[in-house]
């Protein structure tokens, strides 16, 4: 279905699919381990970060979490401003 006519697209669907080929009725991703890694590494979120900066930065936020949850329960149900994770 065109975006800009509204109209379906005239080319025949590939067989056993519902799509031609020249709107998503081709491709299948990557097969070969070369494939899968060239596309994991095309899929950074950005620039400055890999997969070991993410990593990290998930570690140190459940560090995080825990002291924010050990620090909860020593007030002893006193309100503490801030977010509150759900496993406390």
């Amino acid at each position: 279905m065109s975006k800009r006519t509204r109209l379906q697209c005239g080319a025949p669907a590939i067989r056993g699919k519902s799509k031609c080929k020249n709107h998503g009725g081709r491709s299948t991703g990557p097969r070969t381990a070369a494939g899968k890694a060239q596309i994991a590494k095309a899929h950074l979120k950005h620039g400055d970060t890999t997969r070991a900066k993410r990593k990290r930065h998930r570690e140190v936020m459940q560090e995080i979490k825990f002291y924010a949850s050990l620090l909860r329960i020593s007030w002893q149900g006193k309100r503490i401003r801030g977010a509150r994770s759900n496993n406390c």
